[in-house]
């Protein structure tokens, strides 16, 4: 024994320390896991009971399951193994009847006993001592019938297998009772854990009671351990007594019918002895999912329980099959004490209460039954003390300090009801679970909701109280906030699991006051401020009304009481604040008012359809402004290309930085603008031809003032006007015209630039609308090497050019803007026959091709002297005239390399063999285009000064059939080589847009065609409509096709048999194979 309680000590040291590492009380939880541990139920249900109370602890599932083995392995490891007893195959009353008959008893020195066991002995003698009459005469008989005796002098016991089959018969009705107790036991289990499971998410909101019932669960700890202690000492002792009385019985059966033979011993005198009996116990713990565990024995004893009846509270011992009952009188005496308990907490008297005590007694009337009591008393003394004290001191103080006492009675009565609640824990956990009413707590918070809260004028002067300090804090008083907050949370706590409480008597009121106070207050503001400072007014009233609710108020309040204040102050009036006049969302986007912009979509983005509605009032302001800018009136010169464009990008970038600044790139804005940019913009025809030029010109050579960044930053924002064009088909039209005049008269600013250029809309538009553009690279890469051979066969064959530099450029028909017609031009003999040479050249490597001289994309450098003005000297005589001479001299002459295009050059070389021509000569001597022809004769008589290589005559603008024209004799210049710019195309005239329409037209049948039978192919089968619908959405990244457009090309394609129409239906068409 002693190393079993050393063992002990050590287990107890090491779970106080595990159970200090789990944050708990270790004097409690120790000895009630102790208590378990040296029980003797089996390990699964001591698993089971440790699991009960570590659920208690330890929040994690797996985690009590892994404490749980550890401390059972800890258990198994301190305490020393028993020793090992060989289970008994006889009953001992067997094993005694043996005995008897096959020796003889010792004489034995009779124990002494203190006063207890001498207390416990009589009452077992008392039981057993007494027989019945049958067992008289049955006893008789067997004396009568006796006349074997043993050498001591002893009578055999006869009847050995009588009392075995006695005692069999009642080990096996034992053994099924213990059956059923153990199925039942079973079934309680079962049923417990799942109880368990199912209070397992209560138990969070449980922990604060777990400090209110340490008190409880450390005194049912120790009264286990005690419990457990006493039992296992009264078995024992029992047992000794037990085998002393049968074997004093057997003794004193054998001389009583000694006696009664011998006529010493009256008969009837000797019945009275003490009968051997069979002992049956049986100890149980059954452990619930509450910290309440009750422990039952079932045992055989009928005299000595009341010995041990104050071990534990009432109820924890039971019989096998009794029903424990309570004297009402005692019930209401335990009532009257918790009654008064619960009179003096509300009273603020609860010093001298003992907690254990008045747990002990509401835990005993719940075990009994009496639940219903408690309750109903309960609920009695509250309502009582609401409506007698609490209500009384609340209507005193109408008047006076109305929110004060009504809060201080609140808070009041929450601590005195949680002090009540953890007295009545058992009856939560039991009572009210079981019959599905209020608990404790919410009882409480009912009745003081009906009998204070709601009586009455209680409500409505609460109401009106509330209400008038939140609108007496809206006109700039102090007003106490922490006794609105402490009413407000009073309410929401009230309404218990919801907030209808706190909706009902403060919310719906409050709500519908400040819709009212708001409505007015829109009217004065609008009537008294601009739109900017109504904006900022309006900000600062919704900042207000957020911050108090977040202090005072309850926070579902907020979204609740803004949404009032959006309601009243902007969505009543969003086209009144943007329509304002000086002041609305135009007048903030004429004069760039950023700040104000980025207030108003603030605001506005409030209240719903508040941003779309700002941004169709912004619309109608953009499609306005750019209307203007792309309009051109039919009798008003034509609109420059350069400016035209660089308005747009304006303002875009001016749109752009409202969208970035104001509108936080919000999309209901970016979507919008893109939108209006793509309305104004495809209202110009001309719109894809002057994008194009305003490219051209950024990539030709000389732009000054533009960094490489720069051009990169203005090819981006043109690339955005590009994606607003309908018609990408004429971009690439014009486009390709201008890259070919800048490739071939070596303008362009960078090789670099221009593949950059072709990258970004090939991003755009896809390789397709860019293979042409490339192609014309390759081309060119192409003619350089060309030229390299030719050169080397000219250097080679010694062929005589004429004093002619030629350099050619091949072109694939395909790639390049060429005309359908070429252009007559009557080249000069000299650089024609150099021409000539190269063509010999070409046709001899490459067989099967041709070449056409395209004389407009040519140009020229050519050697120029020039001799000076000629001087005219006349003589007169009086009245005689004689013949005029005239005497030329010439100052010393000036050489210049004069770089021209190749119409210019035509020109130029007409003056070698002529001194003066007309525009009408000069014209049919060169064949060139009427067109082309002007141009080059402006360029060279009417440019800059610098740079008129002719002189006009007579000296106007415009160049008429008789206009002459002769060498500027007197050209200076100040560089050798002098370039003559072209007098640059605003754009096309109506003739030559009219044919550049006409060929982009061509086209688009083409495109529409192929588009037709790619979709019948794959379909085979279509409507029209659908048909018409999938080709414009196939095409609309070049060009918009017309529905018209679209019907003329199937009916096209029906007569050449790629379609056909279906005999049923006129609109359905079939692809042809």
């Amino acid at each position: 024994m002693p190393d079993m309680a050393a063992a002990v000590d050590n287990f107890v040291d090491w779970l106080g320390s595990k159970l200090k590492d789990l944050n708990t009380d270790e004097n409690v939880f120790g000895s009630y896991i102790t208590g378990i541990l040296d029980s003797d139920e089996t390990d699964e249900e001591k698993g089971e009971a440790l699991q009960g109370i570590l659920s208690e602890i330890v929040e994690n599932e797996a985690n009590i399951v892994q404490i749980c083995e550890e401390i059972m392995g800890m258990w198994s490891k301190f305490k020393p193994k028993e020793p090992i007893q060989m289970p008994n195959s006889l009953d001992v009353d067997a094993k005694l009847a043996k005995l008897l008959e096959s020796q003889s008893l010792a004489i034995t020195k009779q124990k002494e006993y203190t006063d207890e066991e001498k207390k416990i002995r009589e009452a077992i003698l008392s039981q057993y001592s007494q027989m019945t009459d049958d067992e008289e005469e049955a006893e008789e008989v067997a004396v009568s019938g006796d006349t074997n005796k043993g050498e001591n002098g002893l009578e055999k016991n006869t009847n050995v297998f009588s009392v075995q089959q006695a005692e069999r018969e009642r080990r096996e009705q034992a053994k099924i009772e213990s059956q059923r107790k153990k199925e039942k036991d079973k079934e309680d289990r079962e049923k417990q854990k799942q109880m368990r499971e199912e209070k397992k998410e209560k138990r969070k909101t449980q922990k604060g009671e777990r400090r209110s019932i340490g008190a409880a669960r450390s005194y049912r700890g120790r009264y286990r351990v005690r419990f457990v202690r006493v039992m296992s000492d009264l078995l024992v002792h029992i047992a000794r007594v037990s085998s002393d009385y049968r074997i004093r019985n057997e003794r004193g059966h054998r001389n009583s019918r000694a006696m009664i033979k011998s006529g010493s011993l009256p008969k009837k005198e000797g019945k009275m002895r003490i009968r051997a009996f069979p002992l049956f116990w049986c100890l149980s713990y059954v452990t619930s999912t509450s910290p309440n565990v009750s422990m039952r024995g079932i045992y055989s004893m009928n005299g000595c329980m009341d010995k041990f009846a104050g071990w534990g509270p009432p109820g924890d011992l039971l019989g096998a099959n009794s029903v424990m009952t309570m004297d009402e009188k005692y019930v209401e005496s335990i009532w009257a004490l918790l009654k008064n308990a619960i009179q003096e907490i509300q009273k603020k008297n609860n010093s001298g209460l003992s907690f254990e005590e008045l747990y002990r007694n509401a835990y005993t009337m719940v075990l009994h039954k009496h639940g219903e009591r408690l309750y109903t008393g309960l609920k009695e003394v509250v309502t009582q003390h609401l409506e007698g004290k609490v209500r009384e001191d609340v209507l005193k103080s109408l008047k006076n300090n109305f929110l004060l006492v009504l809060n201080q009675s609140w808070t009041d009565h929450q601590t005195s009801m949680v002090m009540i609640r953890d007295i009545l824990m058992y009856m939560d956990r039991v009572y009210v679970q079981q019959n599905e009413v209020d608990n404790v707590y919410n009882l409480g918070l009912i009745i003081f909701r009906d009998q204070v809260v709601r009586y009455g004028c209680i409500r409505d002067h609460l109401r009106v109280t509330l209400l008038d300090m939140v609108m007496r804090e809206r006109r700039g008083e102090k007003v106490d906030r922490i006794s609105i907050k402490n009413a407000c949370q009073m309410l929401m706590v009230l309404g218990i699991n919801d907030r209808s409480v706190y909706e009902e008597d403060f919310e719906r009121p409050f709500l519908e006051q400040s819709a009212e106070f708001y409505k007015v207050e829109s009217q004065k503001f609008l009537a008294e401020n601009s739109a900017s400072v109504y904006i900022k007014k309006v900000e600062t009233r919704i900042n207000e009304e957020s911050e108090r609710a977040k202090h005072y108020l309850d926070e579902s309040t907020e979204p609740r009481i803004v949404g009032v204040v959006e309601e009243e102050l902007i969505k009543k009036h969003m086209k009144t604040i943007m329509e304002m006049e000086n002041s609305g969302v135009v007048n903030m986007l004429k004069n760039q008012k950023t700040d104000d912009l980025a207030c108003m979509y603030k605001l506005f983005g409030r209240v719903a359809d508040g941003l779309k509605t700002m941004a169709d009032c912004m619309s109608h302001y953009l499609r306005e402004e750019g209307k203007a800018l792309v309009q051109e009136e039919e009798h008003q010169p034509s609109t420059n290309a350069i400016t035209f464009v660089q308005s747009l990008l304006d303002l875009k970038d001016r749109f752009d930085h409202f969208l970035i600044n104001s509108f936080n790139n919000d999309k209901i804005f970016k979507q919008m603008i893109a939108a209006d940019f793509e309305h104004f913009l495809n209202l110009n025809p001309k719109s894809p031809e002057y994008l194009s030029l305003f490219i051209d010109d950024k990539l030709k050579k000389g732009v000054k003032g533009m960094s490489e960044q720069d051009i990169e930053n203005v090819l981006d924002k043109s690339m955005v006007l590009f994606r607003f064009l309908q018609e990408k088909d004429v971009f690439e039209r014009y486009y390709k015209q201008h890259l070919a005049k800048r490739l071939l008269l070596n303008k362009s600013v960078s090789d670099d630039w221009e593949k950059n250029m072709i990258s970004k809309l090939k991003t755009e538009c896809g390789c397709q609308f860019t293979s042409k553009l490339e192609g014309m690279f390759k081309d060119m890469t192409v003619s350089n090497t060309i030229m390299e051979e030719f050169k080397e066969h000219v250097a080679k064959n010694e062929t005589n050019l004429g004093g002619v530099d030629l350099f050619m450029r091949v072109l694939t028909t395909g790639f390049w803007p060429t005309q359908s017609a070429t252009p007559t031009c009557h080249i000069p003999a000299t650089p024609l026959a150099a021409f000539e040479s190269f063509r010999r050249f070409y046709l001899a490597k490459h067989s099967g091709r041709q070449l056409t001289l395209q004389p407009q994309l040519g140009n020229a450098d050519l050697n120029a002297v020039f001799y000076g003005p000629k001087k005219e000297d006349s003589d007169k005589d009086g009245a005689c005239s004689s013949s005029m001479s005239i005497v030329s001299s010439r100052i010393g002459p000036r050489k210049h390399i004069i770089q021209v295009s190749t119409y210019q050059m035509v020109v130029l070389m007409l003056f070698n063999n002529h001194d003066k021509l007309s525009y009408e000569e000069i014209q049919n001597e060169t064949d060139i285009p009427e067109r082309d022809l002007i141009r080059a004769l402006q360029s060279l008589a009417m440019g800059k000064a610098t740079q008129r290589i002719l002189i006009k005559n007579p000296k106007t603008k415009e160049i008429e059939p008789t206009h002459e024209f002769f060498v500027n004799d007197s050209f200076t210049s100040k560089l050798h080589r002098v370039k003559i710019q072209t007098v640059a195309a605003k754009g096309e005239s109506e003739p030559e847009r009219r044919e550049t329409k006409n060929k982009v037209d061509e086209d688009r049948k083409h495109e529409i065609e192929a588009a037709i039978v790619r979709i019948m192919k794959s379909r085979k089968r279509m409507a029209h409509n659908i048909l018409v619908t999938e080709v414009t959405d196939q095409l609309k990244s070049r060009f918009l096709p017309s529905p018209v457009i679209i019907k003329k090309r199937i009916e096209g394609l029906i007569e050449r048999e790629y379609l056909a129409r279906t005999p049923e239906d006129r609109k359905v068409y079939t692809y042809v194979a």
